[in-house]
């Protein structure tokens, strides 16, 4: 059932039941009224006829009240009139139609009187005749006066009645016809009533609803929906500005959402770059440890042994001769142990675990800056004795690539270190005084290589819970910050 259908019913049930309501007290008050009217009507009839009659009465001229029985008896309106005695016998009717018959209180037009006390009864009611003819009887009685003392008893109050029956037809013909035209009325008031309602409805609540649902239907298939345009501010404007508030809403949060798509598939992809980076990196750092295994401590090991074997050969024949070459094989093994201990150190630097990092770093400086003639300026503040070996571990190799980077890419003269830690939180920062670059646009195989180590650097720090942050511009050099909580990275 339609919300237009819904209210149609929600008006009209009740206006039909308040019209019907209506219309039937109307017509009650309406016959009260005409009841009254005519019961009136019927007591200054009788009063009529009983002067009428009175002076007939006194001068004994019957004949002129018989005729004036017959007269009245002609009025169409009248039903019946009888005069009667106080033993109800009929004195006088039009045609002496009934005259001399006795009427009895036991006949069932005269029952809705006669059944009550004489106290009680009206004076004019509405009854049926036996052929089922509705009419209005008055009885008006004639009261006992002195000059009708001769003829009848003074003690005896009531000497007669003067019945007389009314048609009500009339009545009940006017009553009906008004009551058809103020249903025809009110019938036609109802049915632009209901025009009226189902063309409000329509206009203000239905077009509307429908408009509404027709935005909702569109904005379920695509979130791209302009604004409803703001209308009254009723219960279906306010709905329409929530709408378009929650439409807002979830539009901002689609957007949200494909940027955080974007950015996640394309940390994806790095991810994959620079898995396969790091599995390429891997590889090549075997192939250099193997190399330098091979051509530069196998070959030491090698020289070593054919100078022993030589010294231990002149041994026998030559006893000063081996020293000489035991000296240039001294000479190799010392060489040997620093190839080795350069290796050992590019894998992992012994001295991170033995004394921490500000002795690592100050190693490394040495190590890669200084044979660059880049100066090198170190700042540590309240790290106490030991951080955590994780923690150790990622500041030392995130540092330990930016500093790559600076030497294979910022030209730079001068890089500031500083570390400290407080509240739970490690903060490092390294700036150098390069070239800088565009972090967003990098076409090179060099820069792309950059962006891998980059890449590398940010995975180690969010991997263990921290930020990682890389700012640089052209000619302004550049500046990475890692923030490492302590305890989200010994977790991992």
């Amino acid at each position: 059932m339609s919300l237009r259908t819904k209210v149609t019913l929600m008006i009209l049930l009740p206006a039909i039941v308040i019209i019907s309501i209506s219309s039937l007290l109307h017509y009650q008050s309406e016959r009260e009224d005409a009841l009254a009217t005519m019961s009136l009507l019927a007591s200054q009839t009788g009063g009529v006829i009983e002067r009428a009659i009175q002076r007939d009465m006194l001068l004994s001229d019957f004949d002129h009240i018989q005729t004036t029985f017959d007269d009245i008896g002609e009025d169409p309106l009248i039903g019946l009139l009888l005069l009667l005695d106080s033993n109800g016998r009929v004195i006088f009717s039009p045609k002496h139609e009934y005259t001399g018959q006795v009427l009895s209180n036991q006949d069932s037009s005269c029952q809705p009187c006669h059944r009550d006390d004489a106290s009680n009864r009206p004076l004019g009611i509405v009854t049926s005749a036996d052929d089922g003819q509705r009419f209005f009887r008055s009885m008006h009685p004639i009261e006992n006066r002195p000059e009708c003392n001769q003829c009848h008893d003074p003690d005896q109050r009531i000497i007669g009645v003067l019945l007389t029956d009314f048609s009500i037809e009339f009545m009940q013909t006017s009553l009906t016809r008004d009551l058809r035209n103020n249903l025809i009325w009110w019938t036609g008031t109802l049915l632009l009533l209901i025009l009226f309602v189902n063309f409000a409805v329509h206009r203000g609540v239905v077009n509307r609803i429908d408009s509404l649902h027709t935005a909702m239907d569109g904005f379920g298939r695509s979130p791209q929906l302009q604004d409803l345009p703001e209308g009254p501010q009723d219960e279906i404007g306010r709905l329409r500005h929530t709408f378009n508030i929650m439409a807002n809403r979830i539009s901002k949060r689609d957007a949200d959402n494909q940027l955080l798509s974007q950015a996640l598939r394309k940390r994806i992809t790095e991810r994959g770059q620079l898995l396969k980076q790091l599995i390429t990196a891997q590889e090549e750092e075997r192939i250099r440890v193997a190399r330098e295994l091979h051509d530069e401590l196998g070959q030491s090991l090698s020289s070593t042994a054919l100078q022993i074997e030589i010294a231990k050969r002149q041994l026998a024949n030559r006893p000063d001769a081996p020293i000489e070459h035991l000296n240039q094989a001294s000479s190799i093994l010392k060489d040997a142990t620093d190839q080795m201990y350069n290796l050992i150190s590019g894998l992992r630097p012994s001295i991170l675990d033995d004394l921490g990092l500000e002795a690592a770093f100050v190693s490394l400086a040495k190590r890669t800056l200084e044979p660059a003639g880049v100066g090198f300026k170190l700042e540590i503040k309240d790290l106490g004795d030991r951080l955590p070996a994780t923690i150790e571990t990622v500041v030392y190799r995130v540092f330990q690539e930016a500093l790559t980077n600076v030497l294979r890419h910022a030209k730079a003269t001068e890089v500031d270190f500083k570390l400290e830690f407080h509240d739970g939180v490690v903060h490092g920062q390294l700036r150098d005084n390069g070239v800088g670059f565009d972090p967003d646009h990098a076409p090179g195989t060099s820069d792309r290589l950059n962006r891998m180590g980059v890449l590398g650097m940010r995975e180690r720090v969010e991997q263990c819970g921290g930020e990682f942050t890389l700012s640089s511009a052209p000619h302004q050099g550049t500046l990475v910050i890692i923030r490492l909580p302590i305890e989200s990275c010994q977790d991992v």
